[in-house]
């Protein structure tokens, strides 16, 4: 085994002497570099897996108490109970900065994210900070305020990591058609299920590159049963292979079912009037049980997709990392 090595050393060696004999010598570094470093799409997996990890936040647990808000006790009750959230907000915030900020990522898609999401975090604690906790102490009171800033930065942090890990599905997808040895703990039926949902997902909900405030109310506007349809067809084309994803095809399936049936009489409006009358039949709606019933189809399908999402994480993780 030592010769082995001592002749691959060797060879090594007389391909770098040949190497600098014909290239420039400031190229040489950089081709050493090169043949040592791991390839680019394996970093990005590992970015990826890291910032899976990562973004499983701390969230604070806000004040559920019901407020009758009829009298002025009730109503300062409230302000307080909201400067209270506010700054548990912010501490949370603060230590999601703060574990964000320790990872290190080797690509600069990751490191792009992870400014952009530290970011957006310390805008959202400012506007808390302004217009909840300093205006509270300051006029007894609290004020509205748009998220708009925060929103437009996260906007592109979300697109950019739903671009980021496009890119990474197909490359776990290619390793999954090797069958790389890394994998072979890894339920082949279940990983090939998860990729094609994953992916799937992607292309029925692109993100934004970036934040507009009028185009994002005029998709919800112009958001028609065509759209249910399409991705109802979407979904019973898929072929899962495992019972986990028949069942999720089958929520999603459902839920969608569910959508079409309670909204099946709704317009588009297309005047003022109109829009107001949408508005009421909704809250009459959300009281109905049919739509009960659909909230708790959609809550059953997050909670799967957010329990095997995690356990591929966690298995990718113990395989690649």
């Amino acid at each position: 085994m030592k010769k082995i090595f001592l002749v691959v050393v060797l060879l090594g060696g007389m391909g770098i002497a040949a190497t600098h004999h014909y290239a420039d010598a400031q190229l040489l570094p950089r081709i050493i570099t090169q043949a040592f470093r791991p390839q680019y799409e394996q970093l990005l997996i590992q970015d990826w897996l890291k910032y899976q990890n990562l973004i499983q936040q701390e969230i604070p647990r806000l004040n559920t108490e019901k407020i009758d808000l009829s009298s002025s006790a009730g109503r300062e009750k409230f302000k307080q109970n909201y400067v209270k959230d506010a700054k548990l907000i912010i501490d949370a915030n603060n230590q999601n900065i703060a574990r964000i900020r320790q990872a290190t990522f080797a690509t600069e898609s990751y490191r792009n994210i992870q400014s952009l999401d530290m970011q957006t975090l310390t805008i959202m604690n400012q506007l808390f900070q302004d217009n909840v906790i300093d205006y509270y102490a300051k006029h007894g009171d609290t004020q509205t305020f748009l998220r708009e800033p925060a929103l437009k930065i996260e906007t592109v942090s979300k697109y950019q990591a739903q671009q980021a890990e496009m890119k990474v599905l197909e490359q776990l997808r290619i390793l999954a058609i090797k069958k790389d040895r890394r994998l072979r703990h890894i339920d082949a039926d279940l990983f090939s299920d998860w990729l094609d949902y994953s992916i799937l997902e992607h292309q029925l909900y692109p993100r934004d590159a970036q934040w507009d405030t009028l185009g994002n109310l005029q998709k919800l506007s112009q958001r028609t049963e065509y759209d249910d349809v399409r991705e109802l067809q979407a979904y019973q084309a898929l072929q899962p292979r495992t019972a986990t994803f028949k069942k999720i095809q089958q929520l999603n399936v459902q839920s969608i079912q569910s959508n079409l049936q309670i909204f099946a009489d709704f317009k588009q409006p297309t005047n003022a009037q109109q829009a107001l009358e949408n508005i009421k039949a909704l809250n009459k709606t959300m009281q109905q049980q049919d739509f009960k019933a659909g909230v708790e189809l959609s809550n059953q399908l997050t909670a799967e997709q957010q329990r095997i999402n995690k356990q591929m994480v966690l298995q990718l993780s113990q395989a690649l990392l």
